[in-house]
């Protein structure tokens, strides 16, 4: 493999491009399981796995996309400002679903993990699964868990979440 494309910004490029394929895909079919995170991780996997390039090589350019992940979080913050006139009428509810949500999630990983005999490490990695990738990860390296396996599992979780969200709100 030439060493120019392992360059850092030529594995971020790659990810973009990975991204853009399962985005074009997603839009052609609307399939569920289609959906273009997932499709971009497993063109990666594939790809890095048939050339060869170590996950810690194709990492590097990682760190240019994770730039990006703590502002959109923060832009998040935009929206809720301008809705905090809402936000303050309804924060009891908000409160109580936020924290009976939170509860079941992390509740509906850890117990389990811990029943069946999950080493300390991957059920530190798990319980940070709601929350956004860049705090799942903050969250997973602080407290001894594979902020990269956190990642994986946050992202499978919103794929299973858009996926399936909608159908069982219909139901």
């Amino acid at each position: 493999m030439s060493e120019a494309f392992l360059s850092p910004f030529a594995c971020a490029g790659l990810t973009c491009a990975a991204f853009a394929l399962g985005l074009g895909l997603y839009r052609k079919t609307r399939c569920v399981f289609l959906h273009p995170v997932l499709v971009s991780v497993t063109l990666l996997i594939v790809f890095l796995t048939l050339a060869n390039i170590p996950y810690e090589t194709y990492n590097r350019g990682g760190g240019y996309i994770s730039v990006f992940l703590s502002p959109a979080v923060v832009a998040l913050g935009v929206s809720l400002y301008k809705e905090a006139a809402r936000i303050r009428r309804e924060a009891l509810p908000l409160f109580l679903t936020t924290l009976v949500g939170s509860l079941t999630g992390l509740i509906s990983v850890v117990v389990p993990a811990v029943l069946l005999g999950a080493p300390k490490e991957l059920t530190i990695s798990l319980a940070p699964k709601s929350v956004t990738t860049a705090i799942a990860v903050e969250i997973s390296s602080r407290l001894g868990g594979v902020p990269s396996l956190s990642a994986a599992i946050v992202i499978l979780t919103g794929v299973f979440g858009t996926a399936l969200g909608p159908l069982v709100l219909r139901l």
